[in-house]
């Protein structure tokens, strides 16, 4: 395949005003991933759009293979899908306010 160029499952983004840690989670116009290592404000920075992960959840507790959504206006976890985005499935069942979930790439 002449014209394939990676998995891409990191993709390299631009880092926000205040930069981007490694490990934080964001929402890049439609991409929604987990900052791969950290850089200053406008430096580029690979956005892992794939992958399991352990993660507060914010709201009701959720069972194995729920839909889970990301608050862009407080940058958390939730199984509240009304106002938020889909982002992920929840790998196991929540407990104690965490819970792990895939990512699914968003379109």
């Amino acid at each position: 395949m002449k014209n394939y160029l990676s998995s891409g499952s990191v993709i390299t983004v631009e880092a926000p005003a205040g930069g981007a840690k490694s490990g934080v989670f964001a929402m890049i116009g439609a991409m929604f991933g987990c900052y791969v290592t950290s850089a200053a404000e406008g430096e580029p920075v690979g956005l892992e759009r794939n992958g399991k992960y352990d993660v507060a959840l914010d709201g009701a507790d959720v069972a194995q293979g729920a839909k889970i959504y990301w608050k862009a206006d407080t940058k958390v976890f939730t199984s509240v899908a009304a106002g938020n985005t889909k982002v992920a499935l929840a790998a196991s069942a929540s407990a104690n306010g965490r819970v792990e979930i895939v990512l699914v790439p968003s379109l």
